[in-house]
């Protein structure tokens, strides 16, 4: 009688390490991934004082507010994220690393561009072959989703702009990718200018760096919706790892407690 009791103070121990095994999956989120977009596919520099010099060959990208208008327009290619992805975080980084008056701690604001253009033909005037002219010149962009940045104290370092609202029109509301659009609101005031290595240059070109959650779709009601199938399915996986763990230990139970049974004979 003392070795069942035993036996079956064992198997309970046994049952209970099971379960606790079971209910320690948890379900898993989204798969989470980065894209380390650099350089730039395309990038050059617009100018008020210059309006049909084109800068596209050169390694500089310069912004300045005043006296005259410096605006950097910047393009990536965004294939390597996948169509239908939740975008989480995206920086956009320009290395700074020469300067005219005091631009430092400027703000520069990054705009989502409206219309296409070409890094070879672009001007203040012109969005270059085969786009044709700006609506307006200096560029055309939206302010929807807009970003801020500040300009370093000191030369020799990225400038940062989280422009996860504009990355997310272009993955998720499926608006034109045309690139960045980066200018001084301080136009006509004096106050310098910052110049950035363009994707021309041999080191510290532009990044954007981009943050996503990958989904599975999924047809519902006629239409697409994104679903993450890890955590629908997740507390049912659960359920059946907990069933074939106790189903595990009653089994052995009852081969011990037979073995038992046929010793006593």
């Amino acid at each position: 009688m003392m070795r069942w009791r035993q036996l079956s103070k064992t198997s309970i121990a046994l049952l209970a390490i099971a379960l606790i095994l079971c209910l320690a999956v948890t379900p898993q989120q989204a798969n989470a991934a980065t894209a380390t977009i650099t350089p730039s596919s395309a990038d050059t520099t617009i100018s008020s004082q210059f309006q049909s010099t084109h800068y596209g060959g050169t390694t500089a990208l310069s912004v300045e507010g005043g006296p005259y208008d410096y605006r950097a327009i910047v393009k990536f290619d965004l294939s390597s994220v996948p169509a239908g992805s939740t975008i989480d975080n995206a920086q956009l980084q320009l290395y700074f690393y020469m300067f005219t008056g005091s631009p430092f701690g400027q703000s520069y604001t990054a705009y989502r561009v409206t219309k296409d253009w070409s890094e070879q033909d672009a001007d203040w005037i012109d969005a270059g072959f085969p786009f044709g002219s700006w609506t307006t010149p200096g560029g055309d962009f939206t302010t929807d989703g807009a970003s801020s940045g500040t300009v370093p104290a000191n030369i020799g370092q990225y400038m940062s702009w989280d422009v996860t609202a504009i990355v997310k029109a272009w993955i998720q509301n499926v608006q034109a990718n045309y690139g960045f659009l980066i200018l001084d609101p301080t136009i006509g005031s004096p106050d310098g200018r910052a110049i950035f290595y363009s994707r021309e240059a041999e080191s510290n070109r532009p990044i954007l760096t981009i943050e996503y959650s990958l989904q599975t779709a999924a047809p519902v009601g006629g239409l697409v919706e994104s679903v993450n199938t890890v955590a629908l399915l997740s507390p049912w996986l659960a359920v059946i790892a907990v069933v074939g763990c106790i189903g595990t230990a009653v089994v052995v139970a009852k081969k011990r407690r037979a073995s038992w049974v046929y010793r006593r004979r």
